[in-house]
């Protein structure tokens, strides 16, 4: 009985994350460096909120939470993100510093991931979306988490 009810809470939890998770994140992340060196920083965009994790080598970490107000419905502005061309572009980088930036679409089916942008790492392509709902949530994001590692293009 007691594993039934751990099931139900985890599957109650999940779902409640789903519904109220953020609307889009932006992550930093130092690359492949000594655990005592790594940097790494996540901003997580809610409809009321920014979220703000920051971690410094190996047991240091830092939040910070913004409250705002605002006109406008983030969720409308994702729903046009899924309508902006994504473009993909070869990454010569490995182990390097990188951002990525993704919003996050509500569906029927759960929550589909959308990239905004990337710079990608060993394998993987790097990825920017046009369009101008895009860059106002990379705007918005910018606001707490400033620092975007640029693509590098041959």
């Amino acid at each position: 009985m007691q594993m039934l009810r751990f099931i139900f809470l985890f599957s109650s939890t999940s779902i409640f994350a789903i519904q109220n998770g953020p609307v889009a994140s932006k992550i930093n992340s130092s690359g492949y460096t000594p655990p005592d060196m790594a940097r790494s920083e996540r901003c997580d965009l809610f409809e009321d909120r920014i979220e703000v994790i920051r971690s410094f080598g190996q047991g240091m970490i830092l939040k910070e939470v913004h409250p705002f107000k605002r006109q406008g419905s983030l969720i409308d502005l994702v729903n046009l993100v899924n309508l902006e061309k994504e473009e993909t572009f070869d990454n010569y980088l490995c182990d390097a510093p990188s951002t990525t930036m993704v919003a996050y679409q509500k569906t029927s089916e759960g929550v589909k991931k959308l990239m905004l942008y990337t710079t990608g790492g060993c394998g993987s392509p790097a990825i920017r979306r046009q369009g101008t709902a895009s860059e106002r949530i990379q705007d918005i994001l910018a606001i707490y988490c400033p620092k975007t590692r640029k693509l590098i293009r041959p």
